[in-house]
């Protein structure tokens, strides 16, 4: 197993056929520090991505390309406080994921999946 750069990050490892784990597959970055974690199909194409969230940084979405070895990373919200929590979910019932984001030091927020209608 390969050293690990940054011991404070969000990492995939993935289980092998013999019941062991591969080397992690690091997903963060040195500039910022992940605080939360969470999956899900957030861009409704069958494929688990992952959502991050961090200390006082935007959240990032990373979308699974389908081999799930593969990301690409879509950061979103602001960087204000810390995100200790998600939820994913179709809330408004378009038929769009939405995420609602949990946060110390700064105000809760969902972010809807598709232009929400006010009702």
């Amino acid at each position: 197993m390969r050293p690990m750069r940054n011991a404070c990050g969000a990492f995939i490892a993935f289980n092998g056929p013999d019941g062991t784990f591969s080397a992690p597959l690091d997903l963060s970055n040195d500039k910022v520090m992940p605080y939360a974690l969470s999956v899900g199909d957030v861009n409704l194409d069958n494929k688990v991505d992952v959502v991050v969230g961090h200390v006082k940084a935007p959240s990032t979405v990373y979308f699974n390309d389908g081999s799930g070895r593969h990301f690409a990373p879509l950061s979103f919200g602001d960087s204000e406080g810390t995100v200790y929590g998600f939820a994913i979910g179709d809330l408004d019932r378009d038929g769009h994921p939405d995420i609602a984001v949990a946060r110390s030091e700064a105000r809760n927020i969902v972010y809807f999946g598709a232009a929400a209608t006010v009702r």
